[in-house]
């Protein structure tokens, strides 16, 4: 399975010229089976599946959905009862202010009508984004990325959009001109590597946006459900934005993206109507299997218990490991993990040998080439993640001793 020649006769376009090419037969909890092997996954589908793979209650909500219906309109005109359960579930879980939800088809698209909706709200134009940030692939949330390599070729981008230190305010406050509709921030930045906001900032940050007329956007597409260790990451700095952008474990391994507002600020648009439309976001089928996720988190208080034990086994298990080795940095919140190496080609040899001789999935970050991604579902158990870990740790020695 090297190479792309697999892809080429398939007629797929892979990604990159170099896919991992793991071979995918079936998954079940933390395992990946497929071409004689079992591998243990530490990236959750890049922080898609929280709970695991196939977990028994939500694949029992999507049979019970599929049985009833599936798409039957465009998001927003039919009453359809497992998208208002889900809505009425997660604004119950949420600040008052938070009690509007708009479901999409992913982040990405969530994050393109944020910028909609900002500029339509206040009236203003110019968008501020963070340096390292990550928003989608979109073309509006590619925009709000500041890698000049990543969007070669594709310019111009859309106009108005302004880039600030992460964790900077003063960086910000250069950028504010009494035309900014939004700032669009990570509470964590996932891509970068791990690197979470200081609370003072985000507070800072909280209060320039009141001041100056201007929404505050908390991108939690990979922080939220449980993921940075609060079932929202907002919660961790109290700090509420005034929108929220969810995606990925959203849909509980379902295609499912939402943006979550006030009723004030999400009415406009509906004036003049259809300001933001869509026709499968919201799919019935992607909203039963979150809801169940977010019943499972809740109920088995994987959130308030499990979670918080698992970052323990994370930082032990890594800082006792590696500690001695110099130039290696750990970054963890929450179960997001990143080891950052001392170069690009090292991480490289080391993800390529976990998976290809070890049979345990990790990943590389956008933003940060020397970094290894660690994003285990949140239901794997303490001997499995700390094996794992060590498997890691050893490669990496391993590897620097070459």
């Amino acid at each position: 399975m090297r190479g792309l020649d697999v892809w080429e006769r398939s007629g797929l376009l892979p990604t990159s010229p170099y896919p991992l090419n793991v071979l995918v037969e079936r998954a079940e909890g933390v395992f990946i089976y497929g071409g004689g092997k079992k591998y243990l996954d530490l990236i959750s589908g890049i922080a898609v599946n929280i709970i695991g793979h196939r977990h028994p209650r939500v694949v029992e909500a999507i049979k019970k959905q599929v049985d009833r219906y599936d798409h039957v309109m465009v998001y927003g005109d039919f009453i359809l009862d497992v998208q208002m359960e889900y809505a009425k579930l997660l604004t119950s879980l949420l600040p008052p202010s938070l009690n509007t939800v708009f479901f999409t088809n992913s982040g990405s698209e969530a994050i393109d009508a944020t910028i909609k909706l900002s500029r339509r709200f206040t009236g203003k134009k110019k968008v501020i984004a963070f340096k390292n940030a990550y928003h989608g692939s979109t073309f509006g949330a590619w925009t709000l990325a500041s890698h000049s390599d990543i969007v070669k070729g594709m310019e111009p981008l859309l106009s108005e959009v302004y880039h600030a230190e992460f964790n900077d305010i003063e960086s910000v406050e250069r950028l504010m001109d009494g035309d900014v509709a939004s700032v669009i921030v990570e509470p964590v930045q996932g891509e970068a590597g791990v690197v979470p906001a200081k609370p003072e900032f985000l507070m800072q940050l909280r209060r320039l946006c009141d001041e100056q007329g201007v929404l505050l956007v908390f991108d939690e597409v990979q922080t939220g459900f449980g993921r940075s260790g609060s079932l929202f990451a907002f919660e961790k700095y109290e700090v509420v934005p005034d929108v929220l952008v969810l995606a990925k474990a959203l849909g509980g391994g379902f295609p499912l993206g939402a943006f979550i507002s006030s009723r004030k600020i999400m009415s406009v648009l509906m004036d003049p109507p259809f300001g933001h439309i869509t026709t499968y976001g919201g799919h019935p089928v992607s909203c039963a299997a979150g809801l169940a996720t977010l019943k499972v988190l809740i109920d088995e208080d994987i959130i308030s218990e499990r979670i918080p034990q698992l970052e323990t086994v994370m930082k032990n298990t890594l800082f006792r490991a590696l500690s001695n080795i110099p130039d290696v940095k750990i970054s963890i919140e929450g179960i997001m993990g990143a080891i950052h190496l001392p170069d690009a080609s090292l991480t490289d040899r080391v993800i390529r040998k976990v998976i290809e001789k070890h049979n345990i999935i990790v990943d590389w970050f956008l933003f940060a080439e020397t970094g290894i991604r660690i994003y285990p579902p949140a239901i794997i158990e303490d001997d499995q993640l700390e094996y794992a870990l060590l498997t890691i740790a050893n490669v990496i020695k391993e590897e620097i001793a070459r």
